[in-house]
């Protein structure tokens, strides 16, 4: 999948040197729309738009990522790795019959500190601001 999402962003010459916080900003909001249309599909009954949602949804997030200057593989890797040190169950506050994952006691997040691409960059006029709002 890497593979392909960046011979797509090459094919229409995005580069993450050219990624500003105002991008994010877009392509943040193009995650949304995707998940409110899957949200309107799986609502009306519609399987083949919510197949497309939800890949689209996956494309625009790893595009994303991609264009950050992050490594998607060793992002996925250590995710997954983390995941798959939970348990299936019930998380308080969050209704289901079984269909969640939970932390169990000792669960380490994965770690990406060494892993965020340009975001430091982007987001730092971003964080005066809100710690100026929450301070």
């Amino acid at each position: 999948m890497q593979a392909d999402i960046k011979r797509m962003l090459r094919h229409y010459g995005f580069s993450w040197t050219e990624m500003t916080e105002e991008r994010l900003q877009f392509r943040l909001q193009l995650l949304e729309e995707e998940v409110e249309e899957t949200v309107v599909a799986v609502r009306h009954g519609m399987a083949e738009e919510v197949v497309d949602g939800l890949t689209d949804t996956v494309v625009i997030a790893l595009g994303t990522l991609e264009l950050l200057g992050v490594d998607v593989e060793l992002a996925w890797q250590r995710v997954m790795a983390a995941n798959m040190q939970k348990v299936r169950g019930r998380k308080p506050g969050r209704e289901s019959d079984g269909w969640d994952l939970t932390k169990p006691e000792g669960w380490v997040a994965p770690e990406h500190g060494d892993n965020v691409g340009i975001l430091p960059i982007l987001l730092k006029e971003n964080s005066g601001d809100t710690n100026k709002k929450n301070g």
